[in-house]
């Protein structure tokens, strides 16, 4: 569908500059010759001004539909796990329209997909520049799970904490908080933003994982085992509940 609209709008601007042009050649055409050389001459004037117009429009036709290819064919490339394509035709999407938003997100996703997490925050004036109201969620969580990548748990924390405040309904928000809190060995503060986000989600299989593991690291071996033995009363799908048992068997160990 979107690239129907696209190949539907270029058409009509493509169509709208051979008309205009056309349309001002025969204008400039009717136009009196007037007296002499001078006259000739300010017709020959506007005959290349009208060319310049067209080939600016043509050449601003070009890069748009040169760049919304390169756009499709990341997006190609990334679904069939071509990483070196996918960053490349990303990158150019990029150079030839730096305006274009889309065309930075599916760039950060190669740069993810690479482990390039310190460039995407390296992008991330540019993303704000372009997101007139400013950074969205998914933009957000983006840089925060990059930043968590690098180590940087204050900072990820910190980011996090937005997207919560923005909208409470991204359970990986709340999971991502947890995991740099654990890293920060910060437990009870996991404890507390895990027992939030299963409060509201309690399938969320990354939350129960990520609480346990607070448990555990935090030398209470017998709650850890408490949450996994807990998910029994809930519907979790056979390949969770595996995951859980091999936890289990794991913490079970130390104790």
């Amino acid at each position: 569908m979107e690239a129907a609209h696209f190949v539907f709008w270029e058409a009509l601007e493509a169509v709208a500059l051979v008309f205009f042009s056309l349309l001002t050649l025969k204008v400039i055409g009717g136009l009196p010759s007037g007296a002499g050389r001078r006259g000739a001459l300010i017709k020959a004037s506007l005959y290349a001004a009208v060319l310049v117009v067209a080939l600016m429009g043509a050449r601003f036709i070009g890069y748009d539909t040169a760049a919304e290819v390169y756009f499709w064919s990341a997006q190609r490339n990334i679904t069939h796990r071509q990483l070196v394509l996918a960053y490349s035709n990303a990158l150019r999407a990029v150079d030839l329209r730096p305006a274009k938003l889309a065309y930075w997100r599916v760039l950060e996703q190669t740069k993810i997909m690479g482990q390039q997490y310190a460039s995407v925050l390296q992008d991330e004036p540019a993303l704000r520049a372009l997101s007139s109201g400013g950074l969205s969620v998914s933009d957000l969580l983006t840089f925060a799970a990059c930043q968590y990548s690098l180590g940087r748990y204050g900072q990820a924390i910190a980011t996090t904490k937005q997207v919560i405040q923005r909208d409470r309904s991204y359970p990986y928000a709340y999971v991502l908080q947890g995991m740099a809190d654990i890293a920060s060995q910060n437990f009870s503060g996991a404890e507390k933003i895990l027992l939030t986000v299963l409060g509201m989600f309690p399938t969320e299989r990354d939350a129960v994982e990520q609480l346990a593991q607070a448990y555990y690291l935090g030398g209470d071996v017998p709650r850890a085992l408490a949450v996994l033995g807990a998910t029994a009363h809930y519907p979790f799908s056979p390949q969770s509940r595996q995951r859980f048992e091999e936890l289990k068997a794991l913490y079970a160990q130390a104790k």
